[in-house]
């Protein structure tokens, strides 16, 4: 007789759905463009709450348990800040071979995560890993593999300038890539921002005086100010994430 009367309620309880990971977190999925089906995925740090005790904080067990929602769709970009991701978690990349750009910024990662990352995403063009300590030299060992790469921010990780110049000129030698450009900064008087231009003029003349490199011809070079600060950086990223979606809802169009 006792479960003639639960039976209602086992079933009362099972429809109720149970709130997904994405919507969790609020999470903001959205397509990158009209006519596409391309994915813009971008995932807070932690939930909303009203105290800090009751947040639940982006770690592996919901990044994967995020990543499965999305069941396998086109995503073209993931922005995390702040996560307590670890290279464990970065398993969950597998199923994106096409990402194009990823933000993992202020997580746990290390050398080892970007090892998983060129793996499992060999056509990025896009990869940010600002403010990750644990993140050094070693890390542009695995990134030569990384071909497509157009744009790398380090800014804030350990990895050095010098290692990052060697990194770029043996990509341009392997893999003929004019186009890359890494933005870093280190403890150290170096280069902030470098590529073909302006700021790869700078960033020369500058360890020519720091006595880094070989002065010759570096006088036929301008002094260039190449340094980027660190709200500037922040509201660059910011610009860069939004402006795609602002233009496709025009200011003069009008709301029905």
């Amino acid at each position: 007789m006792i479960t003639k009367y639960l039976l209602p309620l086992l079933f009362a309880t099972s429809l109720v759905a149970e709130e997904s990971t994405l919507d969790k977190f609020g999470a903001l999925v959205i397509r990158i463009h009209q006519g596409t089906e391309n994915l813009f995925v971008n995932i807070p740090a932690h939930t909303w709450a009203e105290t800090e005790e009751q947040k639940e904080y982006l770690d592996d067990g919901y990044f994967v348990k995020a990543m499965k929602e999305l069941h396998g769709k086109p995503v073209h970009r993931i922005q995390m800040r702040k996560s307590r991701i670890t290279d464990s978690g970065l398993d969950a990349l597998a199923q994106f071979p096409n990402l194009k750009k990823l933000e993992i910024s202020n997580s746990k990662i290390t050398d080892e995560g970007i090892k998983k990352i060129v793996a499992f995403c060999p056509q990025l063009v896009y990869l940010n890993v600002w403010g990750i300590t644990k993140i050094t030299d070693k890390s542009l060992i695995h990134l030569r593999d990384l071909w497509t790469l157009e744009n790398l921010y380090l800014f804030g990780t350990s990895v050095t300038w010098d290692a990052a110049n060697k990194h770029r000129g043996i990509m341009q030698a392997m893999a003929a890539q004019e186009s890359l450009t890494i933005t870093m900064s280190s403890k150290h008087p170096t280069l902030y921002a470098f590529s073909n231009e302006a700021h790869w003029k700078a960033t020369y003349q500058k360890n020519v005086e720091l006595g880094r490199i070989d002065p010759n011809h570096v006088d036929k070079y301008p002094p260039v100010e190449a340094e980027v600060g660190e709200k500037e950086y922040e509201e660059d990223l910011a610009k860069e994430a939004t402006d795609p979606i602002l233009a496709e809802f025009p200011d003069d169009e009008e709301t029905p």
